[in-house]
């Protein structure tokens, strides 16, 4: 396998791990999308698989909050919100 494939591969899984334990917290959503948005590009993962993993990171607070965020309405939400 040539080395750019194996770095490819490098970025991907580290991509997807860090998707994998990627929070809100205490940050802004605007912020927590930037920081979702540096690693979805790079993971080879659906649209679906992106969208539950934007949900499943979102501060409960907002999820209770705002009813049009959910992992089906994820993309919608971001342009609504003007991100």
């Amino acid at each position: 396998m040539p080395l750019g494939n194996i770095r490819s591969l490098d970025s991907a899984q580290s991509a997807r791990d860090m998707l994998k334990t990627l929070k809100q917290g205490r940050g802004s959503v605007a912020e927590y999308i930037t920081k979702f948005d540096q690693y979805s590009t790079l993971t080879g993962w659906s649209d679906a698989d992106h969208r539950q993993r934007f949900y499943d990171g979102l501060d409960d607070r907002v999820k209770t909050s705002s009813p049009s965020v959910n992992g089906q309405k994820q993309h919608t939400w971001k342009h609504v919100h003007g991100q």
